[in-house]
C-alpha cells in the first residue's frame, strides 16, 4: 500500500524490534499506532518475505521484545520516516534491508552509483527512452 507521505498525522514512534535470546539481530521501524499493535501486526504474520519476520519466527513470540526509541511529534509521515531513518544510520540493524527516507541528494547518489556499476543497463534503458520520445505524437 502506498501512502502519502505528506498526509498529517499526529505523532508516532520509532522502536527497536528482537527476540530476547538474540537482542544483537534487531530491527528498527516506525509506526504511528501503539507500539502493542504494531506488535501484533507481527504477530499476525503479515509479509512473510520480510527479513524481521523470517528472523523472529524462529523464536516464540513470547520472546519478540519491542522497544521504544523515540516518541515522536511529527505532523508528517514523511518525517517520522525522516527520525526513522536517523535511527537506522545510528544503530545499524541487521535486519533493516532498504532506507526509511532518502532526501534528494540521497536519491541522486544512488543513480549515479547504479550508472556507474551498471553502464550497460545505463545505456540501453537511455536508448528505450529516446525511442520513446522520438515516436511521440500529439494529435490535437
Amino acid at each position: 500500500m502506498v501512502r502519502n507521505t505528506d498526509a498529517i498525522i499526529k505523532g508516532g514512534r520509532i522502536y527497536k524490534l528482537y527476540a530476547k535470546s538474540c537482542p544483537c539481530i534487531f530491527y528498527v521501524g516506525s509506526t504511528e499506532r501503539t507500539l502493542k499493535d504494531r506488535l501484533h501486526g507481527y504477530y499476525s504474520g503479515g509479509n512473510r518475505n520480510l527479513r524481521v519476520i523470517r528472523h523472529l519466527e524462529f523464536f516464540p513470540q513470547t520472546e519478540w521484545i519491542m522497544e521504544s526509541l523515540e516518541r515522536s511529534r511529527c505532523k508528517t509521515r514523511k518525517r517520522l520516516r525522516a527520525r526513522e531513518e536517523h535511527w537506522r544510520k545510528k544503530l545499524a540493524p541487521p535486519l533493516n534491508k532498504n532506507r526509511a527516507f532518502a532526501t534528494a541528494e540521497d536519491r541522486r547518489e544512488t543513480d549515479r552509483k547504479w550508472h556507474r556499476e551498471h553502464p550497460e543497463s545505463a545505456r540501453k534503458a537511455m536508448m528505450k527512452y529516446r525511442a520513446k520520445k522520438r515516436n511521440f505524437k500529439i494529435i490535437l
